[in-house]
């Protein structure tokens, strides 16, 4: 059985699916990478509620409210970054001041 033809027109269409399969494959990488990237983000903002938790408790000491409330915001706003990768995402407010303890 012989192969058809490679005409202008269908070459044309070989280069168009090709361009569109490649198109697909680095937007999907960059949104795979993008969702790890807000992933570890969300997990070491996590940790550092865990981190502020214990010291609020262990020194009784309320001033470790907004640093909590921050950290708490961020990972759910990273954790929905995550689960959406193609939506923009606002960027982050300072982070409040760490108290002295003395």
């Amino acid at each position: 059985m012989r192969l058809p033809r490679m005409t202008m027109r269908r070459w044309m269409i070989a280069v168009a699916v090709v361009g569109l399969v490649m198109g697909v494959i680095v937007v999907g990488l960059r949104l795979k990478r993008r969702r790890d990237y807000y992933l570890s983000r969300a997990q070491h903002h996590n940790a550092m509620v865990d981190i502020y938790i214990r010291k609020g408790v262990a020194t009784l000491d309320q001033r470790y409210q907004g640093l909590i409330f921050y950290h708490l915001t961020a990972a759910r706003k990273c954790w929905r970054a995550a689960s959406y990768p193609w939506l923009p995402v606002e960027p982050d407010p300072p982070e409040p001041e760490r108290p002295k303890l003395s």
